[in-house]
């Protein structure tokens, strides 16, 4: 619960709607005006707007003040929808969620048409605006104004799109992707359409229905057309960011992502892909910081941005802060697996207690059967018993053929059986799917393959060249610890000191535990610096701060 004298007096929650016809058949017309009434306000950037996610898991029973006080906004918007033939009636009360008093209310009675009704939608964030006293900027102003499409059977195609697209599961993502392409048939200039298309394509590959280029090549046409259509449009450039996280493309996904925010301050999902692209995939926990806690105020009740804030506070040595976020998770979404996991994480990678990191993961595997099951073989390496190891892993392996993550663990499994001859014949065809990847690395390396190193791997790391300076980031310093082991094998003393140096430096910017921590790399840095009272004292210091995961992995053999 938010304190109320902290809350921002121009934010609102725009709570669903009322089916007032009592006929469920209108429910998902509803439902669809509700959200578009939703992303109407939202696109007032002087007013804070709590997203759809949030307002959908309230209790029913809770009062005025309680929503205020949970979501931590000012006011709350009420309203009921009537359908009845070709006429459609709205009526809308906006409340002041402190005092649970009427701040205005209105009714819309119009003919059913595309046309009014989103004039209705206009005029209610025009009546809000007003009586939130909030500032409507130029951008605003025309956003307010453009009417998406004019036709309504295009209109409920799109809105069934959207509800199926809810869901996530196979069946409903294709069906969306149904609905969003009967909506641009019926419309060829229906912008928004274009990025439902686009982003349920992401999602089937997301969730592995369907391979990640099969669905590029839907998703980046119809994010292009969705911009050519309306290049003012924040959800398009936010759905164009994730397509070039998926591309590797960084740098542009940065500047779409900021885009995105620029034109539309209250898209939630923005914030929360940016944040997650610097925890997960930059390694820049502390720019991802301002980015998620922004995305959590407007959508405080998502299961997913609540465990990736409490990622990039793991990211940053912030425990204490990363363990209630994984809680709340499973608090809102009891079925939310992703919340298990990363309580198993924290139990391997910040308490040490492997025992009951494998207990959270199977709990994790009984909510959601189809996961995947090789942290648990991990779990059991590390615990010494490679036969429960060796059944978790050929699981995961039998479920996700070819995926990075089983074929990296089956790696891990043969180097602790000193399976030589799989394990690096596994190590070879990762790094085909995944060049670079510090699983085949450190298994070349650990089995003295130190001149294929560095004929194939050594050059996709310019940044770890000695030709000038070598810049270590926390995403390459297992990388550089190992390709350093490669040059000193091989006659390069200077060069590995010089890498060994810089990631040392940059291990002291670092958590040693947490999922993201450097572990045990600095023992072996500091030993292999020659620098051995102080490595003890950091392998000392590793076990006493309850380090016990991956102690085997680093190193060579």
């Amino acid at each position: 619960a938010v304190d109320q004298t902290d809350v921002d007096p121009k934010s609102i929650a725009v709570l669903p709607f009322t089916n007032l016809t009592g006929d469920l058949t209108n429910e998902p017309f509803t439902l669809g005006i509700h959200d578009d009434v939703l992303t109407h306000v939202s696109k007032i950037s002087d007013i804070k707007v709590i997203s759809r996610t949030s307002v959908a898991r309230l209790d029913e029973s809770m009062t005025i003040p309680e929503i205020g006080r949970l979501l931590g906004v000012a006011t709350v918007l009420e309203s009921g929808v009537q359908r009845s033939g070709n006429r459609i009636r709205i009526n809308a009360q906006l409340i002041d969620a402190s005092t649970d008093q009427h701040l205005w209310a209105d009714t819309y009675d119009r003919e059913l048409t595309a046309r009014n009704i989103f004039d209705i939608q206009s005029e209610i964030a025009a009546a809000i605006t007003d009586r939130l006293r909030a500032t409507l900027s130029p951008q605003d102003e025309s956003n307010l104004g453009k009417l998406p499409t004019g036709s309504l059977e295009a209109y409920e195609a799109y809105m069934l799109g959207k509800q199926r697209m809810a869901i996530r599961n196979r069946g409903d993502l294709e069906a969306a992707i149904g609905y969003f392409q009967k909506a641009t048939r019926l419309d060829p200039e229906y912008a928004v359409a274009y990025v439902g298309l686009a982003n349920a394509h992401m999602l089937m590959s997301n969730y592995g229905y369907t391979l990640l280029d099969i669905a590029l090549e839907v998703a980046v046409p119809a994010i292009e057309s969705a911009l050519a259509i309306d290049p003012q449009l924040g959800a398009a450039y936010a759905a164009r960011g994730l397509a070039h996280v998926r591309l590797t493309d960084f740098a542009g996904a940065e500047a779409a992502f900021k885009r995105a925010i620029e034109l539309d301050p209250n898209y939630a999902t923005a914030f929360h892909w940016y944040g997650d692209m610097l925890v997960s995939r930059t390694a820049q926990p502390e720019l991802a910081l301002p980015l998620l806690k922004r995305a959590r105020e407007l959508d405080p009740l998502s299961p997913i941005i609540n465990v990736t804030l409490g990622e990039a506070h793991d990211a940053l040595g912030n425990f204490g802060a990363a363990l209630p976020l994984y809680e709340k998770a499973i608090e809102i979404e009891p079925n939310y697996a992703g919340g298990y996991y990363l309580i198993g994480m924290y139990e391997r990678t910040v308490q040490g207690r492997l025992d009951e990191a494998v207990r959270w993961h199977r709990k994790e595997v009984t909510i959601a059967p189809r996961r995947e099951t090789s942290i648990i073989g991990w779990n059991y390496l590390d615990m010494g018993d490679d036969e429960l190891a060796s059944h978790w892993i050929e699981q995961a392996n039998e479920r996700y053929p070819g995926g990075y993550f089983p074929i990296a663990a089956k790696i891990a499994l043969h180097r602790y059986l000193g399976q030589e001859t799989e394990s690096v014949r596994l190590a070879r065809q990762l790094m085909d799917n995944a060049p670079g990847n510090n699983a085949s690395l450190v298994t070349l390396v650990n089995f003295g393959r130190y001149q294929e190193v560095l004929r194939e791997i050594a050059p996709l790391y310019p940044e770890l060249s000695c030709t000038n300076q070598p810049s270590v980031t926390r995403s390459s310093v297992f990388p550089a610890i190992n390709l350093s082991l490669a040059l000193e094998e091989t006659g390069n003393h200077d060069c590995a000191t010089r890498l060994l140096t810089a990631a040392l430096e940059q291990m002291e910017s670092m958590p040693r535990r947490g999922i993201r921590g450097y572990g045990f790399a600095d023992v072996e840095v500091l030993a292999r610096l020659g620098r051995q009272r102080e490595a003890l004292q950091a392998l000392r210091q590793s076990i006493d701060d309850g380090l016990r995961h991956g102690w085997w992995l680093q190193g060579p053999g």
